[in-house]
């Protein structure tokens, strides 16, 4: 059975890494809306994800977030807040503060078995594993200048120690081209459905991601004239018009949709 693992990275608008000078309150806001804008496109569908959600963002908007659990949805972790870099941490530090993220998401009534890290920067997978997690999706096997090289890591879910699982992003065989947010935007649905194709030759998983700002016209935000051309384009109902008629392809393909956690079984 070939499976779309559709995911979403539950943040405020990272307005401090686009050097965009808005309120934290403001940021949080956009992503809170954007992340409605998410649920109620699932449900149109009937379609669950993933939802990996930093705490900080949790304990403001549990009662959306429950929504998405009472659906189907996953809720998994995406760290304690967006601004930590659990590699570039001390390695006490980063288990600290995934332990409290993890416990932390779990008091407020979520059942969280997954990790990913903030922009892709996961510790080594003892922490992982240390901290309470089955799994971490925070491989990216690709490479993008100025974040990462994974260009040679493995593309198919594996087990780097015991009791913990990998689940990779997907991206093509051989050139490894992504699918995820960014690239869905400006390359366009065109490009999204062949990649698609492509990783399920040798792949039966297709995990992309998104964040919901996404979903939010940024070119409306205040002094957004210091960010990237490529991260404005085609944000707000465009791309939410883009993901809608991806989960409509992909449902004549006959791809089915589930969380990671459902995969996993």
């Amino acid at each position: 059975m070939k499976t779309i693992l559709l995911t979403f990275d539950i943040e405020e608008f990272p307005a401090k890494e686009f050097n965009v000078p808005i309120e934290e309150k403001k940021a949080y806001e956009i992503g809170h809306e954007g992340t409605k804008k998410i649920l109620e496109l699932l449900k149109k569908h009937k379609v669950q994800a993933t939802l990996f959600v930093t705490y900080e963002f949790a304990k403001k908007y549990k009662k959306t977030l429950k929504e998405f659990e009472k659906f189907g949805c996953e809720i998994a972790c995406h760290g304690y807040n967006h601004d930590h870099r659990y590699n570039n941490m001390d390695e006490k530090d980063a288990l600290n503060y995934l332990t409290k993220a993890k416990k932390s998401l779990e008091k407020l009534g979520f059942k969280v078995k997954g990790f990913r890290a903030p922009q892709m920067g996961h510790p080594n997978y003892e922490i992982i594993k240390n901290s309470g997690f089955k799994y971490d999706s925070s491989l990216h096997p690709m490479y993008l200048p100025g974040y990462y090289n994974n260009f040679l890591k493995p593309r198919k879910a594996f087990s780097p120690i015991k009791d913990l699982k990998v689940i990779p992003l997907s991206v093509s065989p051989l050139l490894r081209l992504p699918l995820a947010w960014i690239f869905f935007r400006n390359f366009g649905l065109t490009y999204e459905k062949l990649i698609t194709k492509l990783n399920f030759i040798d792949s039966n998983f297709t995990n992309i991601y998104m964040h919901p700002w996404e979903f939010i016209d940024i070119n409306t935000i205040e002094n957004q004239k210091h960010i990237s051309k490529l991260i404005l384009r085609n944000t707000g109902n465009e791309f939410l018009k883009m993901l809608e008629e991806y989960i409509i392809w992909c449902k004549k393909q006959n791809y089915k949709f589930s969380t990671i956690r459902d995969y996993l079984k």
